[in-house]
């Protein structure tokens, strides 16, 4: 297969195996700078120039983390967490109707689920607000 650009395939010499199926890993090197690793059952392993990676495995869950660290996620079919800004923004789907959501920052611990009407914030900064108290030390 030609190519104006030398750099843009990595030569793998086992690329088919006897049984003529394809054999992993698979890379390959774009003219932009990205990297793409493909994996055996769907998992892909994406780098760009300015360091972002990304893990997906198709139909169960992906990942995402910047260059810098400052931001990352992970999404799965039940469940999303997203970190930036230092926030930590979460969303749990364990069954239809009954989302679960919280925020984590420094300010506290906000959460609430879908069939509720209040969210709650748990805080070390609230006065005049219960604490509670567990019966385990």
């Amino acid at each position: 297969m030609p190519t104006d650009n030398s750099r843009s395939l990595a030569p793998l010499p086992n690329f088919q195996s006897t049984e003529n199926r394809t054999s992993y890993p698979l890379i390959y090197v774009s003219q932009a700078g990205m990297i793409s690793i493909l994996l055996a059952h769907g998992i892909v392993i994406e780098m760009s120039n300015d360091n972002c990676v990304r893990v997906v495995c198709h139909g169960k869950f992906a990942a995402f983390m910047s260059g810098r660290g400052t931001a990352s996620c992970i999404m799965h079919k039940k469940a999303r967490m997203l970190y930036t800004n230092d926030m930590v923004y979460t969303k749990f789907s364990l069954a239809p109707s009954s989302d679960r959501l919280a925020i984590i920052g420094n300010e506290g611990i906000l959460f609430t689920m879908s069939h509720l009407n209040e969210a709650f914030l748990l805080s070390s900064h609230s006065k005049g607000l219960l604490q509670p108290t567990f019966s385990i030390n």
